[in-house]
């Protein structure tokens, strides 16, 4: 799973030295994908894991539930943490911002309080791409992490056409897309891929 680093726990203090920009992550990406490609005509059974989840999406209409990708996010719904003091966070990176902001409770409170409280639900209703993106393409098979946009836009409320994960996500979209329009070898390898999800 080719990732971008982002700019929480132990990468902050040394985010200047680890910092790039969005087109250099989709560059590597892209040498990535058509390295992976070339190994698969050879017969080299592998894939890359963000592209198969947003594949996912678009050629089978499954979720693969992947907390960054869902629409309202997967915080708080498909992922808990649970501190060694008790505190349970809708993330493992809602723990790592110095605020308890991604806090929704703890392990004494009753499920359904920590679950439907206000903090949990604030984070689904920022996250909707549909209210901070509508004029983007793929804003059906994406989604935003509430916990990387506060870090980086000092807000919940996401600018998400300036979200350097979300420029990322939209460009290998983009990709994939033109791949599959392409009808060659990618698009067979990509339905491949995705099978494994319908099984």
């Amino acid at each position: 799973h080719l990732r971008p680093v982002q700019n929480l726990g132990d990468a902050l203090e040394n985010w200047q030295a680890l910092a790039y920009t969005a087109e250099e992550f989709n560059e590597f990406w892209v040498r990535s994908m058509e390295y992976i490609t070339e190994l698969n005509r050879q017969g080299v059974d592998i894939i890359e894991r963000g592209a198969y989840n947003i594949l996912c999406k678009i050629l089978v209409q499954k979720d693969p539930m992947y907390v960054e990708y869902m629409n309202p996010t997967g915080m708080g719904r498909s992922s808990l943490l649970y501190q060694f003091n008790g505190d349970v966070y809708n993330s493992d990176e809602g723990r790592m911002i110095s605020e308890p902001l991604f806090r929704i409770g703890t392990v004494d409170q009753d499920a359904k309080e920590v679950l439907q409280g206000a903090t949990n639900r604030t984070t689904w209703l920022a996250s909707i791409l549909e209210l901070s993106c509508y004029n983007s393409a793929f804003k059906h098979w994406g989604g935003i992490h509430p916990v990387h946009i506060y870090q980086n836009q000092g807000t919940v409320i996401p600018n998400a056409p300036n979200y350097f994960i979300f420029k990322i996500y939209s460009m290998q979209c983009h990709y994939l897309f033109q791949k599959i329009a392409e009808d060659g070898f990618e698009k067979q390898m990509y339905l491949k891929w995705t099978e494994r999800v319908i099984k």
